[in-house]
């Protein structure tokens, strides 16, 4: 179903169409951006009180239709030594994982906004790349049985792809792959006019955020969480604490100043041990995040979710 969120995004995004910049947008790409971002910080599934402004650069930037001047080459495995502990992480979830149960990965998210409010949403995601949401257990049930399936699990399963190649592969490759994994097939990167709206965005920046809906989505594949980690070790600008969140022994990621240019931060939790995610919040540095969400990750069948056991 399309939120007002998005139909705002899509109604402004047609008329920014209108303009006719030298190199046609793709409004279709950005659509699907919008709506993958509403996972996280920006008009999160039925939030009120949208960011709208910030959404539109967000969903811009992530559709390739950005500026990458200034993209730097990908990092290598010693320049990463200051995150070595996500590489060894990452070496360590390939070594010892077990083969996977289930054929999807289900992700229970709770949402708290410091406007007020929760929600709780359910997200599914197959291993055939096919992705449900549900607002209730038997809101996803009825999805999965009637497949009714979500837009834009493609570009999830772009994105898992890369992080499994990012295991073995050229991070360099792997970088570059993960920075433009959510563009549809065949979209390049693209200038706009910067009269209009001005978005210089950076590779490490793109990373971050593909890397943090990769894990947020299939982090129940340990190949995936152990890919985005590779990957997410080559970011100079991420701090990374180790601590313990909920009695769990975990690792904080951070994205603030050095990632963003609009006093943005982003926090990412996962388990020390797994790799698995264990809450994320976003919102203006310095301030209580405007959003805040924990992680429930589980593998599943789709059989068991169509039969409503969850």
């Amino acid at each position: 179903m399309t939120t007002r969120a998005e139909a705002r995004l899509s109604e402004a995004l047609r008329d920014l169409a209108d303009v006719r910049p030298p190199h046609a947008i793709d409004v279709v790409a950005i659509e699907d951006a919008g709506r993958r971002l509403q996972r996280r910080t920006m008009a999160i599934r039925g939030t009120a009180g949208v960011a709208f402004s910030a959404l539109l650069v967000a969903a811009l930037a992530l559709s390739g239709v950005i500026n990458l001047g200034g993209a730097r080459r990908g990092t290598s495995d010693a320049q990463a030594g200051a995150h070595g502990q996500l590489a060894v992480l990452a070496a360590y979830i390939q070594r010892h994982a077990a083969a996977p149960t289930g054929d999807a990965t289900l992700v229970v998210r709770t949402q708290s906004y410091a406007s007020g409010g929760s929600n709780v949403g359910y997200d599914l995601y197959a291993d055939d790349g096919t992705e449900y949401y549900g607002i209730s257990p038997s809101n996803l049930t009825q999805g999965v049985a009637t497949h009714q399936s979500e837009a834009g699990a493609s570009a999830v399963s772009r994105e898992a792809v890369v992080a499994v190649y990012a295991l073995t592969g050229d991070l360099s490759v792997a970088r570059e792959r993960m920075a433009h994994a959510a563009l549809q097939p065949g979209i390049t990167p693209k200038v706009i006019y910067p009269s209009r709206i001005s978005v210089t965005d950076t590779v490490d920046n793109l990373i971050w955020e593909n890397c943090l809906d990769t894990l947020t989505i299939d982090g129940g594949t340990a190949q995936v969480r152990a890919g985005v980690l590779r990957l997410l070790a080559t970011l100079p600008e991420v701090s990374v604490v180790r601590g313990s969140t909920s009695g769990q022994p975990s690792l904080t990621l951070s994205a603030g100043s050095a990632m963003f240019s609009n006093g943005q931060m982003e926090t990412l939790v996962i388990n020390a041990n797994t790799g698995v995610p264990i809450g994320f919040s976003g919102g203006t540095s310095g301030h209580v995040p405007d959003v805040t969400i924990s992680y429930q990750v589980s593998r599943v069948s789709l059989a068991q979710v169509a039969a409503g056991r969850l």
